[in-house]
């Protein structure tokens, strides 16, 4: 959450300390008078003052304003493909932004904006740099400034302790994103490159609310830690060094971490271009799912806005990023078969392990169990909705599962008296698909 501070009090207190020491009590007329000169005096002395932080008038709305660094950052320039939040800014706001990432490249804390800007004003544009530029990793999202006269007059920014070093950390920076570009670029077509970034990313990084520095892409990239935001920085960062429009996107997402009853909180994802189509890839909620195996899901990646708005919602400034409509680079499309089993090679699965009903459940337990004989025996399987889970642990439950498919199991195996246990885990893939894992003991 940003900082904004107020810091017009100067004037005011600099005219009522004056006015205090005039002496005694004095006629309203003489007081009116003495204050009109107090304030004529100030004024003077501020125009004398190149350095003062009066605001221009109104009316020169467009006028610039002196720059300590004579304009190098005017010649800069952001395609709105790639910086989409830059895109969204007035003319004036946009050169201030320029501006702002030219100080924050310089790690100078202070400048006086270029044009005139009001306090929402000056929100967007620090929203539109935070939003746009993943590489400014030391800068903070937080930041102060002083107005006068409804006229932002000073912008502070903040950066963070990888300021410090920052020679240093940059090039750590780079070269734990070399490693993943390198890999990338030898693909030749935008689509392929996405993918090998995905994975070589969420391959590298853990989920973790506790480690520093957890909102950027410096933690993802290099610390191997990160939260949402930190992966979809990283994310966002890779794929414009290949020049593949990525837009950093937030909003708040139902997460079922913690309960089935579902939980709303703040959240961050991507938005990606392929050949002027637009999809959503969250690399936060497809890595998480099955992290503790290593393993990577693909039930966010590349979704239509259909699919992925069941669950996710932007907010303002998101909500003005393209709409998600693609087609002809959806997961299902590149690769045959829905997101939500493209984790099936990983688990050395194929699509016949994916159960859709109760039936078919009964019938992959009777074929595990005859095959694997008396004994222990495993089956790994995909679980297609969240009903079906509930009524696989109801039959497990009730005992159902004893006509379902053990009794047949026995017969078939020749046994008139046995032992049997079964303990099962689910764990959610996304876009409703459960990893079924079970293991059952027949003696």
């Amino acid at each position: 959450m940003k900082r904004q501070r107020n810091h017009n009090r100067f004037v005011f207190l600099l005219i009522l300390c004056l006015a205090l020491n005039l002496g005694g009590c004095r006629a309203a007329g003489q007081l009116k008078d003495e204050l009109s000169q107090v304030s004529d005096g100030i004024a003077a002395l501020l125009s004398e003052n190149p350095d003062s932080h009066s605001p221009e008038k109104p009316d020169a709305a467009s006028q610039d304003r002196p720059d300590s660094t004579n304009g190098a950052w005017e010649d800069v320039t952001y395609d709105p493909l790639l910086y989409p939040y830059y895109g969204q800014l007035s003319q004036d706001a946009q050169a201030v932004y320029r501006q702002v990432c030219h100080y924050a490249a310089a790690q100078t804390p202070s400048l006086e904006p270029c044009r005139n800007l009001t306090e929402d004003e000056a929100e967007a544009v620090m929203t539109a740099v935070y939003y746009d530029q993943p590489g400014l990793f030391w800068l903070d999202g937080d930041y102060e400034y002083r107005h006068l006269n409804g006229q932002v007059i000073e912008l502070i920014l903040h950066f963070n302790d990888l300021a410090q070093d920052l020679t240093a950390n940059r090039q750590a920076f780079e070269k734990a994103a070399l490693s993943i570009l390198d890999e990338a670029r030898q693909a030749s077509e935008p689509a392929a490159r996405e993918r090998i970034v995905h994975d070589r990313l969420l391959e590298g990084v853990i989920y973790d609310e506790n480690a520093p520095y957890n909102q950027n892409a410096y933690s993802a990239l290099v610390g191997g830690f990160a939260v949402c935001a930190g992966y979809a920085r990283a994310f966002q960062y890779l794929l414009l060094e290949l020049e593949i429009p990525c837009y950093y996107c937030v909003g708040t997402a139902v997460s079922y971490r913690d309960g089935p009853q579902g939980l709303v909180e703040d959240h961050a994802w991507n938005i990606v271009c392929l050949d002027g189509e637009y999809y959503n890839v969250d690399p936060t909620w497809n890595d998480t799912l099955l992290a503790e195996r290593g393993l990577i899901s693909y039930g966010y990646y590349n979704q239509t806005d259909d699919a992925f708005l069941a669950d996710h919602t932007r907010d303002v400034k998101s909500a003005e990023l393209p709409a998600c409509t693609g087609t002809r680079f959806t997961y299902e499309a590149l690769y045959g078969h829905p997101a939500e089993l493209g984790i099936l090679p990983a688990l050395g699965l194929s699509e016949e392990d994916v159960i859709y009903d109760l039936e078919a459940y009964y019938e992959h337990c009777l074929r595990t169990l005859v095959e694997s004989g008396p004994g222990e025996s495993t089956l790994t399987a995909i679980l297609w909705g969240e009903e079906l889970c509930g009524a696989v642990q109801d039959s497990i439950n009730s005992g159902a599962y004893e006509n379902g498919f053990l009794s047949s199991a026995a017969k078939e195996l020749s046994l008139n008296g046995f032992h049997f246990s079964v303990h099962l885990s689910f764990q959610e893939m996304g876009g409703g698909c459960y990893l079924l894992e079970q293991s059952m003991t027949l003696e």
